[in-house]
Order: structure tokens, then C-alpha cells, then sequence
């Protein structure tokens, strides 16, 4: 899809970042996306991976927290529970 409709870009932004992804000149169109490239370093695990599973009860909680499908006793004090880069003393 990306070959036939190259991702927006935006003036003035540096993807020099997401070049890893990108579709080489015989591949297709100006800033095409190859999957090949960008799925090659997934991996999936039938493991318990517990921050994983933590980001996706946040992840999930807030989205049913916006949606109205969550209480406020379900999501009052999740802010606790998030990483926000700042000390809390």
C-alpha cells in the first residue's frame, strides 16, 4: 500500500530514524515502507512478560476509562501507576 501511497511527511521533521524501513528505489515508490524491514526484529513469546501484560492493563483501562465503559473507582488513581519520568517524593 505504501508504494502506492507514500506516507505523509511532514515539512520540516526529521525521519532520518525510520530510513531503517525503508523500501530500497527498485522496490517501489519514493518513501515506501517495506514490512520485510520493519517486521524483521518481531518476535512473539508464549511467556508471561509482566510489563508487558502491566502496559496493556493501563492501555486497556484508560481506553474503557475514556470510552465510559470504566468507574472512577477503576480508574482514579491510575495516574500512579504510569511512568512519567518525573520523581514523585
Amino acid at each position: 500500500m505504501s508504494k502506492r501511497r507514500p506516507s505523509f511527511r511532514a515539512e520540516g521533521v526529521d525521519y532520518s530514524h525510520f530510513e531503517r524501513f525503508q523500501a530500497t528505489p527498485e522496490d517501489g515508490a519514493e518513501h515506501a515502507i517495506s514490512l520485510k524491514l520493519l517486521l524483521k526484529d518481531l518476535r512473539f513469546s508464549d511467556l508471561a512478560e509482566p510489563g508487558l501484560e502491566l502496559i496493556d492493563i493501563l492501555v486497556t483501562a484508560t481506553r474503557r476509562a475514556l470510552v465510559g465503559n470504566l468507574q472512577l473507582p477503576g480508574w482514579n488513581n491510575i495516574r500512579r501507576l504510569m511512568f512519567t519520568g518525573r520523581n514523585r517524593t
